[in-house]
């Protein structure tokens, strides 16, 4: 049988509004990027470490405030500080600085603050962003030297055909219908981007507006995350990207007594999948339906079936967050041992294209020489 979840007993505590501030500060963070995981798990750290040792919440936050370097988490610090002293909760405190503070952070932060373990629920949004960065990290690392070697060839082929090829124009003119044909290729090639040049930019312009815009409509995006995720070999890596931080978001806000219609919520934030967040949407449907959660994952046919099924028994057995727990950790080092697989295939799969490219257009260059050297003989 399906657990059912009261939404109703959980909500962020409620407050008189925050008062309205035009400072540098708020601007600078309204101003900013994303702040990078390393500054939150810091805080998350020190701050627990601050209210384990006693010391009350707006002073720990104050003290924070002055030990960090940086403008934006400073301002943001001393926001929620004035917010927390003037009776603001410091989960809805947190919700106006999205930037630093998403909707599961707040979701978790409120569970803490209502629960009375906000240091235990710190700790464990620390650990949640350090897994987060190490996934980053292994896929980062893995795409990295591909990038690095594609780059690479891009700006040798340009090279050659911007600059070494028209050195050799008036010596090929001479060979007329003798030169070969990669030669010949390659000097209409060469010719036709340094005659055309501008025009090619424009095409290059509006094709990638085209896309752009393509890829902000929802349903393009959907299907090419579906096309995506059904490509062999890369799809199960992709899969396996977006699935570890949905069920970890779900199982961490689940295992904190976060509702299960705001843990969705707060999941579809995280997923940068269309095609997942599709998934989500549905399972926020049967649940307002009153329907099962592990109804609209046993039903994706993105789901392994590994997952489909532990996750059917973690909630007939009322332990779905320590299920998704697990088969979070279970799927994460899976994706790592995949992601460096697939990063030591492609290495010498690079150097053996990079040295064909490379190797075809040096040979269109010395061919017609010996062919002249030995026409001449």
């Amino acid at each position: 049988m399906a657990i059912e979840f009261d939404n109703d007993e959980f909500e962020l505590p409620q407050a008189r509004p925050a008062p309205k501030r035009k400072s540098l500060n708020d601007l600078l963070v309204r101003s900013a990027q994303p702040i990078p995981l390393r500054d939150r798990m810091a805080f998350d750290e020190q701050l627990a470490l601050l209210l384990e040792t006693g010391v009350p919440l707006h002073t720990a936050l104050g003290e924070l405030e002055n030990q960090t370097d940086n403008a934006e988490v400073r301002g943001i610090l001393s926001a929620i500080r004035d917010e927390i002293i003037e009776g603001v909760s410091m989960a809805s405190a947190m919700s106006h600085h999205p930037r630093m503070f998403n909707t599961t952070y707040t979701n978790i932060i409120a569970s803490g603050e209502a629960g009375g373990f906000l240091p235990s629920a710190l700790q464990q949004l620390m650990e949640l962003d350090e897994k987060t960065q190490r996934l980053r990290g292994v896929v980062s690392s893995a795409l990295t030297y591909p990038m690095v070697l594609l780059v690479t060839s891009v700006l040798v082929v340009g090279f050659v055909l911007l600059w070494v090829f028209p050195k050799f124009t008036e010596l090929f003119a001479s060979m007329g219908d003798n030169l070969p044909f990669l030669t010949a290729l390659l000097m209409r090639i060469s010719a036709g981007i340094r005659d055309y040049w501008l025009a090619l930019l424009a095409a290059l312009g509006i094709v990638g507006g085209v896309i752009w815009h393509s890829l902000r409509q929802p349903e393009v995006r959907e299907r090419l995350d579906r096309l995506l995720l059904n490509l062999p070999l890369i799809g199960p890596v992709l899969i396996q990207v977006h699935l570890v931080p949905t069920l970890r978001v779900l199982s961490l806000s689940l295992a904190n007594a976060v509702p299960v219609l705001k843990a969705l919520t707060a999941t579809r934030e995280v997923t940068t999948s269309a095609a997942f967040r599709a998934m989500i949407d549905r399972a926020i449907q049967n649940i307002e339906e009153g329907q099962s959660l592990s109804k609209v994952f046993a039903e994706s046919r993105f789901m392994p079936s590994l997952a489909r099924e532990m996750i059917i028994t973690g909630e007939a057995t009322g332990n779905l967050a320590l299920v998704m727990g697990r088969l979070c950790d279970y799927y994460q080092k899976q994706l790592e041992q995949r992601l460096q697989m697939l990063a030591k295939l492609s290495e010498p799969l690079m150097l053996l294209i990079m040295s064909l490219v490379i190797g075809g257009i040096v040979s269109a260059l010395i061919l017609p020489i010996f062919k002249l050297a030995t026409t001449a003989h």
